[in-house]
């Protein structure tokens, strides 16, 4: 498991959002609710985000971990 800043984070929530208003898959159960901003962060808890989170390093280099893998 990695640990994510706030910012990377918010980013992963801001893009997640978007994508579902403009009509992705979700992929947790939603019981009404028709905010994408909360349909994201049910998402981030049960750790059903889709995609690559590329953390960099100090020395330029980066790491790449499936959004699953982090720690919210």
């Amino acid at each position: 498991m990695a640990l994510i800043t706030d910012f990377e984070r918010a980013r992963v929530l801001e893009l997640r959002a978007q994508q579902i208003a403009d009509g992705a898959r979700v992929f947790v159960r939603v019981n009404g609710l028709t905010d994408p901003l909360q349909i994201s962060r049910i998402e981030m808890l049960e750790g059903k985000i889709p995609g690559m989170i590329r953390s960099y390093k100090s020395n330029g280099s980066y790491e790449e971990w499936p959004c699953a893998m982090h720690i919210f």
